[in-house]
């Protein structure tokens, strides 16, 4: 043998799986629930933050309605008017939003929507002035 192809590095020696082998099988199926179990998590994250999306939406629509007078002259429910909880999480919504303006100018911005929305009755008698 030429001492060019020998080396000084044992052979490893890679053992044979068993796939009838018990221990194996029972550490397949964990693999497999951890990854089914991390991909539920991202799914129902996803889906989370989708409904927040959502939620979000519906609420600024609802201000921009109220705001606009939209629901004047029209059948209005209770369920309509904004709460006071609606109306604390758009002012805390848009302030987070708006990092470009000051918060002078947003805190009036949100001041001339909350006077809009009182003059169409758009808001429930639990919001404060």
């Amino acid at each position: 043998m030429d001492d060019t192809t020998k080396t000084d590095q044992p052979e490893v020696k890679i053992p044979e799986i068993d796939e009838e082998d018990p221990q194996f099988l029972a550490e397949q199926a964990a693999k497999q629930a951890a990854a089914s179990a991390a991909a539920a998590s991202k799914r129902q994250i996803s889906q989370d933050k989708q409904d927040e999306r959502e939620t979000w939406h519906k609420l600024v629509v609802k201000v921009i309605t109220w705001r606009d007078g939209l629901f004047e002259g029209g059948l209005i429910k209770d369920s309509d008017k904004i709460t006071a909880k609606e109306w604390s999480t758009y002012s805390k919504g848009v302030i987070k939003i708006n990092t470009s303006a000051k918060a002078e100018k947003i805190k009036a911005n949100l001041d001339e929507i909350k006077q809009r929305i009182k003059q169409h009755g758009g808001f429930e008698a639990d919001v404060p002035n």
